[in-house]
């Protein structure tokens, strides 16, 4: 058994230095190589730590940014940056990824090093997101963990399957699509916390209801499609040393992922809701001060010419309410 791990190691060594070497020799360095992988995520984190120094100045000259505390006004630069970040990742799995996504064949060379690219930067975001955030829920925590794990199960032997690689790849593209198409949860989520709750309590109440309803319908839709592109694994022909990783642990990180999903769901849902509660009070309190107006037009005896029309409309719906100033609908 020793001498077969050994035979074992040397061999995926010297895989991995003669693909280095064919790499360099084609004029660009392997997506694995310890020096490129190092270099990018340094640049991918100054790159994302100058961007949110950009975001925080612009967003100082909202009056409602600069109320915030520390751990809101950090929330508020990590959702425009998923923003921007998760939409580039969505359209370098749309350009890079369509063909195998689709209809399920085996990547070329130019699409993978664009998927790999999409890869690096999903996880290079994520790690900073994580470590850039002043408190991290366990369901943010959890999310970030899997999407993690999984994107680097998928592509750190990539070629160890160069011809056969496309179920997992394919698999893992629309698993990755759960973290990709958030777009419009933290849109409401920056709006959320910019935005003053009773001026806009109405354009709050259907952005987190299209959150809410795109999030259950997207994530349950992306979770039903793996587990479909799931099973045929369980016979896959071809074996390498992750293929345990996709048979066993990938259905229950994808489930948990969809629970995850749904959580986030049913708080859109909630804040919906709420804001929904607040438009009615607010139209109930409107109404009282409609009610209140032609107590002061019926308690003058002149009345300006000009404000006839309004002091007979103020008066109809004076008669629309009872004692208590609730609306009569009968």
């Amino acid at each position: 058994m020793g001498s077969f791990k050994l035979w074992k190691g040397v061999s995926l060594e010297i895989r991995r230095k003669r693909l280095d070497e064919a790499c360099q020799a084609r004029g660009f360095v392997n997506i694995h190589n310890t020096e490129f992988v190092a270099a990018n995520v340094f640049f991918l984190f100054m790159g994302t730590w100058v961007f949110s120094l950009i975001i925080d100045a612009i967003l100082k000259f909202h009056a409602g940014y600069r109320q915030l505390n520390a751990y809101h006004k950090r929330n508020c630069i990590t959702y425009i940056i998923e923003i921007v970040s998760t939409t580039a990742v969505l359209v370098l799995q749309i350009v890079y990824g369509w063909n195998n996504m689709v209809y399920g064949v085996d990547t070329n060379e130019e699409e993978r090093k664009g998927l790999s690219y999409a890869a690096l930067l999903m996880t290079g975001l994520y790690t900073y997101e994580l470590a850039y955030r002043i408190r991290t829920h366990w369901q943010l925590a959890v999310h970030h963990a899997i999407a993690i794990g999984v994107l680097l199960v998928a592509f750190y032997n990539w070629y160890d399957y160069p011809e056969h690689h496309a179920p997992v790849v394919r698999m893992c593209c629309i698993f990755v699509l759960h973290a990709t198409t958030e777009q419009a949860c933290f849109l409401a989520l920056l709006l959320h916390r910019l935005l003053d709750h009773h001026k806009h309590s109405q354009a709050l109440m259907y952005l987190h209801l299209l959150a809410a309803l795109t999030s259950y319908v997207m994530k349950t839709t992306i979770c039903i499609v793996t587990w479909f592109l799931w099973i045929p694994l369980l016979y896959y022909p071809h074996y390498n040393e992750y293929l345990w990783f996709w048979k066993y642990v990938f259905p229950v990180l994808n489930t948990v992922m969809l629970f995850v999903q749904w959580w986030a769901s049913s708080i859109f849902f909630t804040l919906s809701r709420r804001f929904q509660k607040m438009k009615i009070r607010e139209s109930d309190l409107d109404n009282i001060n409609y009610k209140s107006q032609v107590k002061k037009f019926t308690l003058f005896s002149t009345v300006d010419m000009s404000d006839l029309n309004r002091r007979d409309k103020l008066l109809h719906l004076y008669k629309s309410f009872d004692s208590a100033g609730r609306y009569i609908t009968s």
